[in-house]
């Protein structure tokens, strides 16, 4: 539905006559497909304007396939002792369940050392859930309460949630951070319990627990959950940069006594910078390692290669090239199956140009550039 674009575009036009003045910022984002078929995929426009101390915020996102796609309006800032943050999704082109898609309401202070935040989320089915998991039985609405205290090192979370049925406890996290230990070490724990099955998850991060000679330094992590447990070895070269060693594993055997240990995959990543870095990932069990990770591969892919290169570019700004090769057992050249290509290049100091490139060994290729222009 055009109308919707041509509407929107004469409403920013208005604003923009409207207010104006050195409180008016955004940016414009775009991406053009050149390869196969050449066509202009998606736009995003985003203006935010500050009302003396308050950042009101408007992002609309269109595409090729659904014309006006998104409106988000927020707004930020302070009232009185209390930081305000709040926010409302509509869906125009979906009138089955929206256009309204969710809301919410943040507010948070500090006393005496003491942070309070409070925050109420509100939710449409079937929006909120990217993974498609909607906590309901029923598809109606869905609320988030959640309230936290911090008292370094200490934190408590509670959140309670309601679907339509009454409010009800959803889950417990109790963190510590930045604990010290003996010689320098450090911890952070995170420990979370939910209401459907007890116990969630433990955190456990080691910083400098061994300091050996020469600026060495050894960091270690533990992810304790009911399905899978990852282990993070971190060993740290003074001036140089810091490793990585992720093992994805489960204990096997019943409660009480350990029969064996299950691998799942491992994952090595040197980083010699903020964003220049190696990484590599080997699954032995992809469907348990994409539960941790996320979606990551695609059909029989098994296995990645990736880089990450930046800089200093034009006019302040910073250039990044990133790289993924992928890997399957199907026969393509050194067995790769896919690669993913994307730079991004400031030609001004509120102008950046982006390129990526998603090629299969054997088949076709996509290829995109992009834009983002601040103002």
């Amino acid at each position: 539905m055009r109308s919707w674009i041509l509407g929107l575009c004469v409403l920013l036009l208005a604003g923009l006559v409207g207010i104006g003045g050195p409180g008016l910022g955004g940016s414009w984002e775009g991406k053009l497909y050149l390869f196969p078929d050449p066509y202009l995929a998606r736009m995003k426009l985003t203006l935010t304007y500050d009302l003396n101390g308050w950042f009101l915020t408007s992002s609309s996102l269109f595409t090729i396939e659904d014309d006006y796609v998104e409106q988000l309006f927020s707004a930020q800032g302070e009232f009185g002792p209390f930081s305000v943050a709040a926010g409302l999704m509509f869906y125009p082109q979906d009138w089955i369940y929206g256009p309204y898609g969710l809301s919410w309401l943040d507010a948070s202070i500090e006393v005496s050392g003491i942070g309070l935040t409070l925050s109420v989320d509100h939710f449409n089915y079937p929006y909120g859930f990217p993974d498609g998991e909607w906590p309901c039985a029923t598809q109606d609405m869905y609320m988030l309460y959640s309230a936290g205290v911090s008292f370094p090192p200490f934190s408590l979370q509670l959140e309670f949630d309601d679907c339509c049925t009454g409010t009800a406890f959803k889950s417990l996290t109790v963190g510590l951070s930045k604990v010290s230990l003996c010689c320098g070490a450090v911890v952070d724990a995170e420990l979370s319990f939910v209401k459907a099955g007890g116990f969630d998850y433990l955190e456990l991060t080691f910083v400098d627990l061994l300091q050996l000679c020469c600026g060495i330094s050894l960091g270690f992590a533990v992810t304790w959950t009911v399905d899978s447990k990852v282990v993070d070895l971190k060993p740290k070269l003074e001036g140089l940069g810091e490793g990585c060693l992720t093992v994805y594993a489960d204990l096997l055997g019943v409660p009480g006594y350990i029969g064996g240990l299950e691998l799942y995959g491992w994952k090595l990543r040197c980083s010699l910078g903020e964003c220049t870095y190696v990484e590599f990932l080997h699954a032995l069990n992809v469907g348990k390692v994409e539960e941790i990770e996320g979606d990551i591969f695609w059909d029989y892919e098994f296995e990645y290669l990736k880089f990450g290169v930046c800089g200093l570019g034009c006019c302040g700004g910073q250039y990044r090239l990133r790289g993924t090769f992928y890997f399957d057992n199907l026969g393509g050249l050194f067995g790769m199956s896919r690669v993913v290509l994307d730079v991004g290049i400031p030609l001004m100091a509120n102008f950046t140009v982006k390129a990526a490139l998603i090629s299969w060994v054997a088949g076709e290729s996509w290829f995109e550039v992009g834009w983002t222009s601040n103002f």
